[in-house]
């Protein structure tokens, strides 16, 4: 146990670092440049915008192995493009965009909340509204009641808020950001409080994303293969696959040159550490051969 110990423990360690230590810093105009140059482990760009109005999520949970803790992961993909996008962007699949918020159009625009919808030229009432989203919406005005009632009719007496629609435009990311949050309690709760407590820590780090600044890293970590990477490729390709081998990052903070931190000296000090527990089992006693004759093998 303890040679397996002293072997492994550094292994480990000098294994992290020198994927850190060895990997190559690759320096991009913009993200769009990204499929003509080698991969390699750092990236820093010049030039990005990260969407959070395209941000993919993934959901998940796991159960210690004595049962004792449960905890939930939150996992949040972020587009990176090379640029601003406009609103008529989105992602593959269907739903994937932001929804229409009835409230803030009525809130913000001089509108009357009883005027009638017009949706590409047919009235529809505020549910369908709230099912189409931003990235379809060309334009919205206010019309008022006189010339309404004779686009209309009788129906737009308050007036009509009109909203034309336009095909979005799909694009595919090149890359992604991503963040993780998680949250542990006991699994001795009752479902009640574990629902409760779920929710909660869902709404709650939605709401520290939503208030995260993204672009304050100094350089970007490509993720290698794992099982923690696999959770933001479920979150990307969900409810439509857009890649199967997406180029994901991780934010990294502070200089390049400290990028492996300690992991040097943790790989030296869990050597000494081996070494200095095999040169004290060396200075323990001998065998006391006359009281283990009775197991000790026979000498010829």
């Amino acid at each position: 146990m303890i040679a397996a110990f002293s072997i492994a423990a550094p292994a480990v360690v000098a294994q992290f670092y020198m994927t850190s230590a060895t990997g190559k810093l690759t320096r991009l105009a913009n993200i769009d440049q990204i499929n003509h140059k080698p991969l390699t482990k750092y990236y820093r760009l010049s030039h990005y915008f990260i969407s959070k109005r395209l941000a993919k999520t993934y959901s998940s949970h796991s159960v210690s192995s004595k049962g004792q803790r449960l905890t939930w992961y939150h996992y949040i993909a972020c587009p990176i493009f090379a640029d601003t996008i406009a609103y008529n962007v989105k992602l593959p699949g269907p739903g994937t965009g932001q929804l229409l918020d009835t409230g803030f159009i009525f809130t913000h625009y001089p509108a009357d909340r009883k005027a009638l919808i017009i949706v590409d030229g047919k009235p529809v009432d505020k549910a369908a509204l709230t099912q189409v989203e931003v990235a379809t919406v060309n334009k919205f005005y206010f019309t008022s009641a006189p010339q309404a009632m004779a686009l209309y009719g009788p129906g737009a007496r308050q007036g009509a808020l009109v909203i034309t629609l336009a095909k979005p435009v799909t694009i595919i990311p090149k890359a992604w950001l991503c963040y993780s949050d998680s949250k542990e309690v006991s699994n001795k709760l009752s479902q009640v409080e574990k629902d409760t407590l779920r929710k909660q820590f869902y709404n709650d780090s939605y709401l520290r994303f939503e208030k995260r600044y993204l672009n304050d890293f100094d350089y970007l970590d490509r993720m290698g293969y794992s099982a923690y990477r696999d959770n933001f490729v479920n979150a990307i390709n969900d409810p439509a696959s857009i890649s199967d081998d997406p180029v994901i990052f991780e934010a990294c903070y502070g200089s390049f040159a400290n990028r492996s931190g300690y992991k040097l000296y943790w790989m030296l000090g869990l050597f000494a550490l081996g070494a200095l527990i095999f040169f004290l089992m060396l200075l323990s006693p001998p065998i006391n051969r006359a009281e283990a004759s009775g197991w000790l093998p026979r000498q010829f």
